[in-house]
């Protein structure tokens, strides 16, 4: 706040566009639209006057679902407490008597298109992720995320269910993006932005020509630091 002056959604575009500023401009940002953001950094923020956008998956909003690394992170929690759990982890992956570490690892190597081994997982050890959704709520609801928007927080697309995109192919790119910019259209959220989950690495530059051919984009949000991009309108954040 010293050197930097916050920004909502309209004002960073009217800065980008040539609008005169006083000082150097900052927009914060946040993802995956988790319930910290709500019961947490909201409250800070609204004290100091700061403005922030939370890029969502809408998929896990009202915690219908949970997001393929988190399932991951609970299968690994699960092990490190329970012998029997990391014996049953070792025969699914036909490793006899294999250490922590080399499961671990092994867990971590699913990827975002073989998420259901993550499933398999859970059911071996009696891991209900549904039971985890329900009890400890993670992600926004639906209700919250109004609330938030109305305040002034910018919700913005960020992927339906927070694939890595390299994995994908040209038209799955395309389609998970378009779902979750629907979604942003049929709620009255922000619909002209939209953050790659992980990042936009290996995404070709057809997908951005696609994307802001068919819709109204003023632009997209990669992570990989200070950099200008090979495509104009899409700019990097700085992850902290």
């Amino acid at each position: 706040l010293l050197h930097f002056q916050f920004v909502d959604w309209s004002d960073f575009k009217d800065y980008q566009q040539g609008k005169p500023k006083k000082q150097k401009i900052a927009l914060l940002t946040f993802d995956d639209g988790l319930r910290e953001f709500h019961d947490v950094v909201a409250p800070i923020l609204e004290r100091k006057g700061v403005f922030a956008m939370n890029f969502i998956n809408p998929k896990y909003i009202d915690n219908q679902d949970l997001m393929f690394r988190c399932k991951a992170s609970l299968i690994i929690d699960n092990i490190l407490h329970s012998t029997k759990n990391h014996t049953a982890v070792s025969d699914f992956f036909q490793l006899k008597n294999a250490s922590l570490k080399i499961l671990i690892k092994r867990i971590q190597l699913i990827n975002y298109l073989d998420q259901k081994k993550l499933d398999e997982i859970a059911e071996k050890i009696d891991l209900d992720f549904d039971y985890f959704l329900k009890t400890q709520k993670p992600y926004l609801t639906s209700e919250e995320l109004q609330k938030l928007s109305a305040k002034g927080f910018g919700i913005s697309a960020h992927g339906w269910d927070h694939p890595l995109y390299f994995e994908l192919s040209d038209e799955e790119q395309l389609q998970n993006t378009f779902k979750s910019l629907d979604f942003m259209e049929e709620n009255g959220f922000i619909s002209d932005s939209f953050a790659f989950p992980f990042s936009d690495f290996g995404v070709k530059q057809q997908f951005f020509s696609e994307l802001f051919k068919q819709r109204k984009m003023f632009c997209s949000f990669g992570s990989a630091g200070i950099k200008l991009d090979s495509f104009e309108k899409n700019y990097h954040r700085i992850p902290m």
